[in-house]
């Protein structure tokens, strides 16, 4: 799970002044695998990133962090979760080394979810 829209976001606000570095650093150093973040959140203050540019930079410093721990990048998947009313509220990645539980998890992220949830009595084929 990266918890893109329930943390980070409120972790690294728009308004510096309500930006605490301890929590920040303490919360995202536990998230991410390294500390890029602080650069990207910089850019996003000067106006250099959009709050899309600044999402998307996040979500690949994770799935580099997954990768550098072995998992192929071409075998990690995610999917973004809404709420009910269709609020994003994080990313559920998938990362395997095995082209089998690819395969699976490839079919699942593609199906369409009723409210994000898919039923578990759906067969996989």
């Amino acid at each position: 799970m990266f918890p893109y829209y329930m943390a980070i976001t409120r972790i690294l606000p728009y308004d510096r002044k309500k930006y605490n570095e301890k929590t920040a650093t303490a919360a995202l150093n536990g998230i991410l695998p390294d500390d890029s973040w602080r650069d990207i959140y910089e850019k996003r203050l000067n106006g250099q990133l959009n709050l899309r540019q600044m999402k998307e930079r996040m979500l690949a410093i994770y799935i580099n962090g997954l990768s550098r721990l072995g998992y192929r990048k071409d075998l990690i998947y995610w999917k973004l979760i809404k709420s009910a009313n269709e609020r994003p509220l994080y990313y559920l990645i998938f990362a395997t080394d095995h082209p089998a539980g690819a395969k699976i998890m490839k079919y699942v992220f593609g199906k369409d979810w009723k409210g994000d949830q898919i039923s578990f009595l759906d067969k996989l084929t």
